[in-house]
């Protein structure tokens, strides 16, 4: 079960500027020996608070991948993505955030680089 799953994250905001946040998160399950790949993650911009990070707005995108690799080398996945669009008032006053759902067949080649001495 070792080296079974990958996950990331990072957030960062710059000093000065308080509505600059970022956070990345991501995960990915690729058991060696074992030709399918799961990934999946949630990015976020502009960030002004805490409360604010997993607010699904236009400032959100999630995705979630599902792949077979037929040879190591190859990877065939389909990638499911969510962005979020604003539903408006006559006033122009954001009234709720609608999820648009996209979905993209990949196709991926894996070249692996070593680094050794």
């Amino acid at each position: 079960m070792l080296n079974t799953f990958d996950i990331l994250g990072s957030y960062q905001r710059l000093d000065k500027d308080p509505a600059s946040g970022i956070l990345h998160i991501s995960s990915e399950v690729a058991p060696e020996g074992i030709p399918y790949v799961v990934r999946a993650g949630y990015d976020k911009i502009n960030i002004k608070n805490e409360k604010d990070l997993f607010k699904l707005d236009d400032r959100s995108y999630l995705y979630f991948e599902f792949g077979y690799k037929p040879y190591e080398y190859l990877l065939v996945s389909m990638v499911y993505n969510w962005t979020f669009t604003p539903v408006r008032d006559a006033d122009d006053n954001i009234l709720r955030y609608e999820p648009q759902k996209r979905i993209e067949p990949r196709v991926s080649l894996i070249y692996p680089i070593h680094f050794s001495r």
